[in-house]
């Protein structure tokens, strides 16, 4: 199997149906699977919408409060999905001078992030401290790395955490808390009067933005021209929505572009396919994925990147549910939070279902 058809087929397995005859494809992990994707993260994070706001507030954080990272002289400092790690590299420059033994565990599915991280972090660390995870966050839990020094336990979310929903980002962090002393740091942008969501919306309009976000529908064969972007904010579900709505109907094709014993010359006639063999494929998610061609009405649209936005008290009453102590710093603009938590008050033992099942 080629690599191009793995990434189809994975993405493929996660599509969701939603309301009104859309498409979800939202385990943030579709968002990361091939280099193409993360290029074009790495330029929509050099853009100055995409980068101002919460990302420079997290480096602001984070260069603030660097003690909070050293609880020991040993500390392992785990980084859930990096990219280009600038919200942790203050921390990685100041481990020598304040004479901390750091390591540095970058964690992604993305080969090209890691070794992104990995790079970066070796201006400030020796090699044999960089230790890059190739896999989901979900699987970290099946690790059971030694740790003879004793070191203390950093896992850093960081700004990914607003990837997921609160309680699932909670028992993500717990599954991998195994000693009492473990903490978990996350970077949550904040919905107040002087950051309203209008505001918070900017950041995600840029053309990088959405070339990013249409990562998955490229690797399940479609092309960015034939959709219009746009990001909205689903007030029910408390998220940023990326959606792309096609313009027309466009056939994907799976499996090295093979079509199953269907001619699609045959199903679709200008922009509309046959009633009765709309009504068939259609008829079930099911059926659109095993059949291995997906449809598009005009006016349908997929879904393909979402962001979670809250209040300030709203994010951390969440967080008090899920951890016995919860500790927050705010940036300078007001709008952006530093949270470390300990003390998973749920049972991290219990199997986390992947986003993707």
């Amino acid at each position: 199997m080629s690599r191009n058809t793995e990434i189809h087929d994975a993405t493929i397995g996660g599509v969701r149906r939603g309301r009104n005859g859309s498409v979800l494809i939202t385990d943030p992990a579709d968002l990361y699977r091939d280099v193409g994707s993360a290029k074009h993260y790495l330029r929509a994070r050099r853009s100055k919408t995409y980068s101002s706001g919460f990302h420079a507030d997290g480096i602001e954080l984070t260069t603030a409060h660097i003690p909070l990272f050293f609880p020991r002289r040993n500390v392992r400092l785990f980084e859930l999905g990096p990219g280009y790690p600038d919200t942790t590299l203050p921390v990685m420059r100041a481990a020598e001078a304040a004479g901390v033994n750091l390591s540095y565990w970058p964690v992604d599915i993305s080969e090209m992030f890691l070794e992104v991280a990995a790079m970066a972090a070796e201006e400030y660390l020796p090699e044999e401290k960089i230790f890059r995870l190739h896999r989901r966050f979900e699987r970290m839990s099946e690790l059971n790395i030694p740790n003879p020094e004793n070191a203390a336990n950093i896992f850093m979310l960081g700004p990914t955490v607003m990837n997921f929903p609160k309680s699932y980002a909670s028992r993500l962090l717990g599954s991998m808390m195994k000693n009492p002393d473990d903490t978990a740091v996350v970077i949550y942008e904040t919905i107040t009067s002087k950051n309203p969501i209008e505001k918070i919306l900017q950041q995600y309009q840029g053309e990088e933005v959405r070339e990013f976000t249409f990562g998955p529908l490229k690797n399940l064969g479609f092309k960015i021209e034939q959709t219009d972007y746009a990001a909205v904010f689903n007030k029910a579900a408390g998220r940023i929505e990326c959606t792309h709505t096609f313009k027309k109907i466009w056939e994907d094709v799976v499996r090295d572009k093979q079509i199953n014993k269907v001619d699609l010359k045959n199903i679709i006639t200008d922009e509309r396919p046959f009633a009765s063999v709309w009504e068939n494929t259609i008829e079930s998610l099911e059926e659109l994925i095993h059949g291995d061609v997906i449809f598009f009405r005009p006016g349908q649209s997929a879904t393909t990147g979402v962001s979670y936005r809250k209040t300030a008290s709203a994010w951390k009453r969440g967080f008090q549910r899920d951890f016995e102590e919860v500790t927050t710093y705010t940036a300078k603009s007001g709008s952006t939070v530093l949270a470390f938590l300990r003390g998973p008050k749920f049972d991290t033992s219990r199997p986390l279902i992947s986003l993707a099942a």
